[in-house]
């Protein structure tokens, strides 16, 4: 499968990909890391064990990933050829639980 405008994230050693557009198709949600550990002769892709979809951020394109203190950060996306999001999600490395964040304020004030 081709993706395009996916989102990659280095964690510990550990190549994120949340997302992207298939190409002909939609925006996706998987969820894969790669571990680039120096000392394997074989790379392998593995889908990110999440405990629970209830608030795992869905299918969208051109969003943000940031880690932080043992969490990963989604910001935003493009969810369709129509719609685009500003929402907030957080993963718990330790947990591997997605959260919906629910921010006060606008997320981008009018300049």
């Amino acid at each position: 499968m081709h993706r395009w405008r996916l989102v990659l994230l280095v964690v510990k050693c550990s190549l994120y990909v949340y997302g992207g557009l298939q190409i002909l198709k939609s925006t996706l949600s998987d969820f894969n890391r790669i571990r680039l550990n120096s000392n394997q002769e074989k790379f392998e892709w593995e889908q990110v064990e999440v405990r629970s979809q209830q608030d795992a951020p869905g299918p969208r394109a051109k969003h943000a990933l940031v880690y932080c203190k043992e969490r990963i950060y989604l910001v935003g996306g493009i969810l369709s050829s129509i719609e685009i999001s500003n929402d907030l999600h957080v993963y718990e490395l330790a947990s591997k639980r997605w959260t919906k964040l629910q921010p006060k304020g606008d997320p981008f004030p009018p300049i």
